[in-house]
């Protein structure tokens, strides 16, 4: 892992100069706080069975569809067509830590975002001299909802490098990741609806789950099996990037 820090650096520069990387920031902070005001209206008659900042996570989630392609399409897949991606073999790197480096890069990079966008919350009320005569969340509420940002993103952009690794271009990477959020997003929710509750109790409170988790409300994602399966499945996508990049 002797060339993992240089990989990291690397791709930490080539994200904070990269006006595209910059440009999906910015917007997604925007729409973040838009999504916040279209829920604080709502809380204006009294406080309600769920949390200001858990529905804004709930509304905001389904933005992993842009962020995500946004943030992984060029990671190896422009890098390739670029020319720019033999430089990092060529300084002895290994598969495994030019993968692991990208990935980190990103990791960090997104988590920043969501933290931001939920401390800018609090902010733009004050700074519009607004507030709730109720917290946005309690503290277990708070722990939820940045272990469902935690575990969500880390799984989403696995699966987008993933796909950035085996395509032939930015843009076929991106639609694939696009297609396969939407699958994992919307999927279970729509089998969990054409099941029987009483005849597939086991898989259809599983789908369930995976229906409101990580895609809403953070209590049901954070039980151990499912954290499990999460995180089973973010080091499968990771191992597979490392392996089809070794081969390509």
């Amino acid at each position: 892992m002797d060339r993992f820090f240089a990989v990291l650096s690397y791709e930490w520069r080539r994200v904070s100069r990269a006006p595209g990387f910059l440009a999906v920031g910015g917007i997604f902070l925007l729409l973040s706080t838009l999504v916040f005001w279209s829920v604080f209206p709502s809380y204006g008659a009294g406080p309600r069975s769920v949390r200001p900042a858990v529905l804004w996570l709930e509304r905001s989630w389904p933005m992993v569809l842009v962020l995500i392609p946004a943030l992984t399409a060029d990671t190896i897949a422009g890098e390739r067509s670029a020319g720019t991606f033999e430089g990092l073999f060529r300084d002895g790197a290994a598969a495994v830590e030019i993968v692991l480096g990208k990935f980190c890069t990103l990791y960090i990079y997104s988590l920043f975002l969501w933290s931001f966008a939920l401390i800018l919350q609090p902010l733009a009320l004050r700074a519009a001299s607004l507030s709730l005569p109720f917290p946005l969340a309690t503290g277990s509420e708070f722990l939820k909802i940045f272990r469902t940002i935690a575990l969500g993103s880390a799984f989403y952009l696995s699966c987008g490098l993933f796909l950035s690794t085996i395509a032939r271009s930015s843009t076929a990477a991106g639609a694939a990741t696009f297609a396969l959020l939407t699958i994992f997003l919307f999927g279970p929710r729509i089998v969990s609806k054409l099941l029987s509750a009483d005849r597939w109790p086991i898989l259809w409170d599983l789908l369930a789950r995976l229906a409101i988790g990580p895609a809403g409300r953070p209590e049901s994602v954070c039980g151990g099996a499912i954290a499990g399966l999460v995180g089973t499945a973010t080091a499968t996508a990771l191992v597979l990037s490392a392996i089809f990049l070794r081969r390509r």
